[in-house]
């Protein structure tokens, strides 16, 4: 993964987190944008920013250090991130072309339906075995973060986000953005019980999963 900056602003993006959220915040500060609404063409380009090979992301992504003017990670519970990428890119449709995959390594190559979470999360399991690469939408945010390795200035929880972020886009010099947060589709309230979830995985899933997503859950309470 990449940063995405502005002026002296640092924000480390991380998939399923707020993506869309902040990618407006940083559209509005480059477009010079204070109004709320948002018009379709902003829509579009807002849209096309969070594509992963789209021309405006690559222009807004780059590597560098730290600027003087903050850091900032937004971080997630990790299975309510991991049930938000199934439903998101695996349970609907197959835009991520795995289906065959994930239905192979749960030893049901011939069905003609979508995956189960079940299939899904053994699916997540055999990438962490086989130390096969994640995509970014379940990878684990400590690992795409560099959160050990980096000294982030502030680290906000997407759970609390509209109470949270106001206050560091202030701090940060956005007052104007602070001013009317917008709030993000996946922050309030959740679309699904992850519980709901969860309770589809056998006892031992579940020892696999907490071991996959360790750090994310020491981290940014599991």
């Amino acid at each position: 993964m990449g940063d995405v900056h502005v002026d002296d602003i640092v924000w480390t993006r991380l998939p399923k987190v707020a993506t869309t959220f902040m990618t407006t915040i940083i559209l509005r500060r480059i477009l010079k944008n204070a109004t709320l609404e948002c018009s379709s063409s902003c829509h579009a380009r807002l849209e096309a920013a969070t594509s992963s090979d789209s021309r405006i992301h690559d222009e807004l992504i780059g590597i560098r250090p730290d600027g003087p003017g903050g850091s900032l990670l937004i971080v997630r519970r990790p299975y309510d991130r991991l049930v938000s990428a199934f439903l998101d890119k695996i349970a609907g449709d197959d835009p991520m072309q795995l289906w065959d995959k994930i239905k192979r390594i749960s030893g049901r190559a011939n069905s003609t339906g979508p995956p189960t979470f079940a299939e899904f999360v053994n699916f997540v399991i055999w990438q962490d075995d086989t130390d096969d690469l994640m995509d970014g939408h379940w990878d684990t945010q400590e690992r795409l973060s560099r959160v050990c390795e980096r000294d982030y200035q502030y680290i906000v929880q997407l759970e609390t986000l509209e109470e949270e972020l106001p206050y560091v886009l202030r701090r940060l010099g956005l007052e104007t953005e602070a001013r009317h947060p917008v709030t993000s589709r996946n922050a309030s309230p959740r679309r699904y019980d992850t519980g709901h979830y969860l309770d589809q995985l056998t006892e031992a899933q579940l020892a696999r999963l907490d071991t996959v997503y360790r750090m994310d859950i020491i981290l940014f309470n599991g």
